[in-house]
């Protein structure tokens, strides 16, 4: 696997630097107080939806085009390669605007001014420590994301690592001779992980720079929102697009023989449970312990799904292997750095004080809206993102328990058809409908209960 562990790297590299490009020209904008509110909102939000999108849904919309560019490699190495940079280069925006540079504009105009006046170099000791704030931090985190990529991959014919490994996992070959057999790619993801704690180890738990930070010029927004654009529409929009206009021709065909019920009803169980409980550790173990317990979910489904097959194969194990303990497991390590970003999230929007105040108030609702909404939302990120999770549940999903992505990811290797993209869309609309209906059912309640208590 050495010729995919390289070609990986390569493209992990060319997307990371994609990352950092993109952090550094959207976060003045999403920092700037001369923008509206607003704007800034929907331009986090499209900064988010590429990055948290599920990918078989990407993976399943493109692979129509893949089939063509058998006999042109770089035109299709160069198609993955875009699709890889238009999901993962957003990622840049999201750490940038969470972990803000250490040093502010008028610091690193200063800086500028010294290095002019002494006509001297930046010494390499400053640069490092540079490179080891914000800019270290995106390109590391989403190098590490983009090396492991396999969703894609698989569904457009793209000879990865990861695909290699799964494949040959599910062919039947031996654990040990898989996992040595790949032990190039699992030394690179170690040793970027290891230079992703580096990196946090001081950015971690700063506050970030307070100073003064220069206006965006009117075509660095019109870049940002471009280029924000562009990658909310290439992994989300289009391929949603796509299969919704397959799915509304097969729509009457699959409500008459829908068969996915056991998948989707075990992908709940595992999405609720996997999501709620990285949800109570998250908030239970203080910001440092949960750092270091997030950084194994970096590696990637694929090789923690692969390293607990081994662990629970131990004769103090094997009683709960074929349970969904070892699945919840893998998906709560898998969810922990998404769990602490967000946890990070809800602390700075909470720094104002306002949290202490509606901690204060006798009434449910400024305490919904201040903290409970928080809650909520990331309860629901999560256990959504448990629901779509792929990888481990194909490889960990106990029997008579197989997951509906699982089940969708077998049928998509027969082809695309009307019925099955009306599956997908069935089978990935559900938890959203039910956790719209659970935010509208306690909005309502919390209102009610409002409108009959005292606000004091």
């Amino acid at each position: 696997m050495i010729e995919e562990t390289l070609a990986s790297l390569a493209r992990s590299v060319c997307v990371a630097f994609a990352a950092v490009c993109f952090g550094r020209l959207t976060r003045p904008v999403l920092t700037s107080p001369a923008i509206a509110p607003s704007v800034k909102r929907a331009l986090f939000v499209l900064c988010a939806l590429p990055v948290f999108a599920p990918t078989l849904l990407t993976g399943y919309a493109y692979a129509r085009w893949s089939l063509p560019l058998v006999h042109l490699p770089l035109t299709k190495e160069a198609s993955y390669v875009l699709l890889l940079a238009l999901r993962f280069a957003p990622l840049g925006v999201l750490l940038y605007w969470i972990f803000p540079p250490s040093l502010a504009d008028s610091g690193r105009y200063c800086l500028q001014l010294a290095k002019a006046a002494s006509g001297l170099g930046i010494p390499l000791r400053i640069r490092l420590r540079a490179f080891a704030d914000t800019p270290g931090i995106a390109f590391l985190v989403t190098a590490l994301l983009a090396f492991h990529e396999f969703e894609i991959a698989s569904l457009t014919g793209v000879e990865t690592w990861s695909v290699r490994l799964f494949d040959a996992h599910a062919g039947g070959v031996p654990w040990g001779e898989a996992m040595s057999a790949a032990s190039a790619p699992i030394a690179v993801q170690l040793g970027l992980a290891a230079l992703c704690v580096w990196a946090l180890r001081r950015q971690l738990f700063a506050t970030g720079a307070d100073g003064y930070t220069r206006k965006p010029t009117v075509g660095r927004c019109a870049a940002a929102s471009g280029v924000t654009l562009l990658s909310a529409c290439g992994i989300v929009v289009l391929p949603m697009g796509l299969i919704a206009a397959e799915a509304s021709a097969g729509m009457s065909q699959l409500c008459s023989s829908f068969a996915m019920q056991k998948e989707v009803l075990a992908s709940l169980i595992f999405g609720i449970s996997g999501g709620a409980l990285a949800f109570v550790v998250s908030s239970a173990v203080p910001m440092r312990c949960l750092g270091l317990l997030a950084i194994p979910g970096l590696c990637g489904s694929l090789i923690l799904a692969l390293s607990a097959v081994r662990i629970f194969q131990w004769d103090a194990l094997t009683a709960v292997y074929d349970s969904p303990l070892p699945l919840i497991g893998v998906i709560v390590l898998l969810l922990l750095p998404v769990a602490f970003l967000l946890k990070v999230l809800r602390c700075k929007l909470a720094a104002n004080g306002a949290s202490h105040v509606a901690s204060l108030a006798q009434s449910w609702s400024p305490q919904w809206r201040m903290t409970g909404r928080g809650a909520f939302g990331s309860i629901a990120f999560l256990c959504l993102l448990a629901y779509v999770e792929l990888t481990a549940s194909a490889i960990l999903a106990p029997p008579g328990m197989t997951t509906a992505p699982a089940r969708l990811y077998n049928l998509m290797h027969y082809g695309q058809t009307e019925v099955l993209s009306a599956m997908v869309m069935v089978v990935f609309l559900v938890p959203i409908a039910i956790i719209a209906l659970l935010w509208a059912g306690i909005e309502a309640l919390v209102y009610r209960i409002g409108q009959k208590a005292p606000l004091w």
